[in-house]
């Protein structure tokens, strides 16, 4: 498990492995969706993507 950390202003820095995994890159926009008891749902879409409800959801 990765542990992040919320700097002052808000915003979250991920670990380079974490972002390998994923396939993200400079550019690439990640969509966060709510879901029920504290845990979210991550996509990922290409850099200049502008529909990110069309991407299939990262599967552990």
């Amino acid at each position: 498990m990765t542990t992040l950390t919320i700097t002052a202003k808000g915003q979250v820095t991920s670990r380079k492995g974490v972002l390998a995994h994923l396939g993200v890159r400079p550019g690439y926009k990640v969509s966060l969706e709510k879901l029920p008891i504290g845990r979210i749902e991550v996509k990922i879409g290409a850099a200049g993507c502008s529909d990110l409800g069309r991407l299939r959801p990262i599967e552990k």
